[in-house]
């Protein structure tokens, strides 16, 4: 795809930024993004960037989840994730609304220098090399978040009512 920058005198062709958006369906931070960033990024730059959606019910995507955040040294869970043009990580509701239309400008602002290139796509692993990778992230984490995680969700109503379900 090609897409072409008009300045003040200047047609510039390019290929557009892309946006690589992680996110589950339903989540409250996800949401947010759909309804407040997502209208600004396409009211300022329209033509001008490619917006891959990768729900994170499927396996596949978890696995293109974990390989960029092993690529891009990213340590941290956040609900929603965007990475602009496989280098640039927004991890979170906050850093999306407050990070994204800027670097999805400069990323603009970028393809206009003598000599750009364009950015290399993250390389995926295998589906089984995939697994391999995120299983050993999980079994990075400390045993005191998993039992956190396991007693913050046994105080769940819902889960409660759910054990009486079954009983």
């Amino acid at each position: 795809l090609v897409a072409c920058l008009l300045l003040p005198g200047i047609l510039l062709a390019q290929s557009p930024v892309t946006i690589d958006y992680f996110y589950e369906p339903g989540c409250p931070d996800c949401l947010r993004v759909q309804r407040d960033v997502e209208p600004e990024l396409r009211n300022q730059f329209e033509t001008f960037y490619t917006l891959n959606r990768w729900d994170l019910g499927f396996q596949s995507n978890v696995i293109r989840l974990v390989t960029y955040q092993e690529k891009l040294g990213v340590s941290t869970n956040a609900p929603v994730m965007m990475v602009v043009d496989y280098r640039h990580v927004l991890n979170g509701y906050p850093a999306i609304k407050a990070g994204l239309l800027g670097q999805v400008e400069q990323a603009v602002l970028d393809r206009q220098k003598p000599g750009w290139r364009a950015p290399e796509p993250i390389a995926m692993p295998s589906i089984q090399n995939g697994v391999q990778t995120a299983s050993e992230r999980v079994k990075g984490l400390a045993l005191g978040v998993i039992l956190a995680n396991g007693l913050a969700d046994g105080l769940n109503p819902c889960a409660i009512s759910t054990l009486v379900f079954f009983m």
